[in-house]
């Protein structure tokens, strides 16, 4: 009985004290509120001293006049803050709760009182009081600040206080307050009427109040200091007997019908599931290796073949990156994202942005479908996405491979640009492990696309004009200029146009000057495909299945395999055989120039990988005529860039998407181990970029051209006999002129008509001038360079043999 008549009376003098205290605030607040410093007051300092016999017009009569003259007269306006801090106290201690670092919060309102009084003071408006409108301790505090520092250094001061202040008293409303605002402004106007046990509720502002009660309970935590009467409260709660299920129910029944609604409605309507918080997408940045300094690409080995001073060009040559500014880059994305989502709710369809994909050109907004929702209701709303997001057409992913997300794909408002020079110093480790490294650009999430062309092994490209197909071939020609040498790398390369590829035709990787005749391409592929046959019984000789294993075996150990009788066999034999590149910029040309051009092509598409040769296709046009079925199974390796339709998309993809690409490099890559398609940024190579590299590699050493190659458009014979005498002269005209006209011979060489027009029936004979065209000059099929290697054939007395040929031979006679 003692224990709880102690108990009872601890309570009731608490509960008085904390009376008086509020009583006493309310006192003081009202005084202050109500004060005039025309009031007189009973203190000798007052500026108006009558004593109690004038008229006071303080709420709180003579008493509250002199308390609010003392007050402000020694505070000023910061007694206000005071009087705030005071109430702040006063609603813990009667809550029963506790604040997070009490010191540091007092303190903090202590520098709040003197930095507004002292911004009072230096204001210095008002002089109703004796010491002005700052009071005593805004005067002394402005006085000094002024003498020490002026009125800018003061005001910077007072304001650096102002902070300080408010963060160490109200850190939590302080950091909270943008956020707050944020929500209250946009769930203030929303009206939400809620049913509670048949009653109508209407909750206005709602997302303020939730919002001030989270600040509320940050800021205060109940009270948990040790002692008896948590104790208490403690064994109380053991006590206390758990309510079974018919109490609970009789209780519900109870006070449902207080509220006049019947206890069978009561129990059969379901408590209202708690709303979890929208969760805010993740927006993902590609995490991309440090770039790598200058260094050197390591040469392929073993390295069988003496190149002398030959060295690979190095980075300098190329640009570097633009700085990328993405200040407010994510910022954008996550407003585009709410769009998006308020776009598909406007549709009834419940979908939630999950996570964000930012990369150079696009970004992939990951999509979470309620259930129920198919993917194909949002595919159907792409041009109402797009016009949305104020953006050219959007791409939409059904499905994310190894998530249960869908994508759509936007572009970006700033795009942009990939250079080679950063991709090669980003994927440096990955280029040097590669036989045949192609730097093509970055994957939508920004990271390097470098992929290799000896394991692809063939890669078909399409793009209309502007898409950036052709500068796609040029980076991928570059990387394998900058990364691989003439002896291990050797390129073929058919520009039908004339111009694409001219900047390479003095580079030492190429095996013939590059082909723009069409007629002479499909020779090419021929060639080709005898090459191809004469590897595969090279490497049966050798005993071993790829050129990875033949470039590896020592000099003894071919040797070895072939077993030449004789040391000019030994000297014939082949040490090493280099990758071979055929590029091929237009593959419609070429379709229209044979029927066998397409057999060729499958042929080496099919068997030409374990061999070293490789196709590289680029065409314009990706119709059902020129990408062939055939052609399309045996090159599972495409990119497509910005194509015409759809059914070109289809041709190329398998799938559409092609058609709402954004040009410009912008690209789609379908891997040949399959799975789903890659969107891209293609690198970017400058015309003085692709100078630059040519010049410095004809510097340091020349093309060596391949001796069949060079016969693919040689003379085709004619006996010494049927010669004119001044035939070489002639075809030395015709090929400096590249005019092949008869009168063009008669001025030059002074004969008559009839001698020139047989001259040139002997040439048109040999394939070096075209069709009699009447008045017009003929079309002059032969290069100089083919010219010269015939005439050295011809004085030779035989056509020199290949290195294949020759280890052919080898391997024949030793059988």
């Amino acid at each position: 009985m003692a224990t709880k008549s102690g108990k009872k009376s601890g309570h009731v003098w608490r509960i008085i004290l904390v009376s008086l205290a509020w009583a006493g605030w309310l006192f003081l607040t009202l005084a202050c509120v109500s004060f005039r410093a025309a009031d007189p007051t009973n203190n000798a300092a007052s500026p108006i001293y009558y004593g109690h016999s004038a008229h006071v017009h303080n709420w709180c009569g003579p008493v509250g006049a002199d308390l609010a003259f003392f007050i402000f007269n020694t505070f000023g306006p910061g007694a206000l803050i005071g009087l705030v801090m005071l109430a702040a106290v006063l609603i813990v201690w009667t809550l029963g709760r506790h604040v997070h670092q009490l010191v540091l919060r007092l303190i903090g309102g202590a520098i709040l009182v003197v930095v507004v009084s002292g911004m009072t003071s230096l204001i210095n408006f008002g002089r109703d009081l004796p010491a002005g409108a700052g009071g005593l301790l805004g005067a002394a505090i402005g006085h000094f600040l002024k003498r020490e520092f002026n009125y800018l250094g003061a005001a910077l001061i007072l304001a650096l206080g102002l902070v300080v202040g408010l963060l160490l008293a109200v850190d939590e409303i302080v950091l909270a307050l943008p956020g707050l605002i944020a929500r209250g402004w946009k769930k203030m106007p929303a009206e939400q009427v809620v049913d509670v046990a048949g009653g109508a509720a209407v909750a206005v502002g709602g997302g303020l109040a939730g919002a001030f009660k989270t600040l509320a309970e940050r800021i205060f935590k109940p009270s948990s200091r040790p002692g008896r009467d948590s104790a208490d409260r403690k064994a109380a709660g053991r006590q206390r007997p758990k309510p079974d299920a018919a109490t609970l129910g009789a209780e519900a029944a109870t006070a449902a019908k207080a509220q006049g609604v019947d206890a069978t409605e009561t129990s059969a309507a379901p408590a209202a599931p708690p709303v979890a918080p929208r969760a805010e997408p993740i927006v993902r940045k590609p995490r991309l290796p440090a770039i790598e300094p200058m260094l050197p690409f390591k040469a392929p080995s073993p390295q069988k073949q003496d190149l002398g001073n030959y060295r690979l060009p190095g980075l300098e040559l190329l640009d570097e990156a633009e700085p990328v500014v993405n200040e407010g880059q994510e910022a954008i994305v996550r407003e585009k994202a709410r769009v998006l989502e308020a776009c598909l709710t406007s549709f009834g369809i419940d979908a939630k942005v999950v996570a964000i994909d930012t990369g150079p050109v696009v970004t992939l907004y990951e999509l979470e479908l309620a259930p129920g929702i198919k993917s194909a209701q949002v595919a159907a709303l792409h041009k109402d996405i797009a016009r949305s997001l104020m953006s050219p057409p959007v791409r939409i992913i059904d499905n994310i491979p190894g998530k249960s997300t869908m994508g759509i794909e936007a572009p970006n408002t700033d795009k942009e640009k990939v250079r080679l020079r950063e991709l090669m110093q980003l994927g440096h480790d990955r280029i040097n492990k590669m036989a045949l490294p192609m730097c093509l650009g970055k994957d939508a999430s920004g990271n390097p696309l470098i992929e290799d062309l000896a394991a692809m092994p063939h890669l078909l490209i399409a793009g209309t004009t502007g898409s950036g197909k052709s500068v796609c071939i040029n980076s991928i020609i570059m990387t394998l200029l900058l990364t691989q040498r003439p002896d291990h790398v050797k390129l073929i390369m058919v520009d039908p146009k004339m111009v694409e590829m001219q900047d390479y035709k003095q580079i030492p990787h190429l095996m013939a000057p590059i082909i723009d005749d069409m007629a002479k391409a499909e020779g090419v592929l021929e060639w080709a495909t005898e090459k191809m046959d004469e590897r595969y019984q090279i490497l049966s000789e050798a005993g071993v299945r790829h050129i990875k294993q033949f470039n590896k075996l020592s000099h003894e150990q071919i040797v070895e395999a072939f077993k030449p009788a004789t040391p000019d066999e030994e000297a014939r034999l082949l040490y090493h055989m280099p990758y071979i590149v055929i590029i091929i910029d237009e593959l419609a040309d070429l379709m229209m120039t044979s029927k066998e051009v397409e057999g060729h092509i499958v042929r080496i598409a099919q068997k030409a990988r374990a061999v070293g040769i490789h196709l590289l296709l680029a065409t314009q046009r990706p119709e059902a005529a020129v990408v062939t079925g055939l052609i399309k199974s045996n090159m599972p390796g495409r990119i497509c860039f910005q194509v015409r339709s759809r059914i070109d998309s289809r041709i190329m993809l398998d799938q559409s998407g092609g058609e709402l690409l954004l040009g410009q490099g912008d690209l789609l890559m379908l891997r040949p181990s399959g799975g789903s398609l890659l969107r891209g940024q293609g690198a970017f190579v400058s015309d003085e970029e692709i100078k630059k590299v040519c010049r410095f590699l004809s510097d340091i050493a020349q093309p060596e051209y391949h001796p069949e190659l060079m016969q693919l458009g040689a003379p085709k014979g004619l006996a010494e006999a049927e010669k004119d005498e001044l035939f070489d002269k002639a075809v030395e005209v015709i090929l400096e002129t590249q005019r092949g006209s008869v009168s063009l011979l008669q001025r030059h060489l002074t004969i008559g008509y009839s001698r020139a027009s047989r001259i040139m029936e002997q040439m048109r004979a040999m394939g070096i001038v075209g069709e009699y065209k009447g008045s017009q000059a003929s079309e002059v099929l032969m290069t100089r360079d083919q010219w010269d290697a015939y005439r050295d054939s011809q004085r030779a007395g035989a056509l020199p043999a290949t290195e294949e040929s020759n280890i052919s031979d080898a391997v024949d006679e030793a059988h």
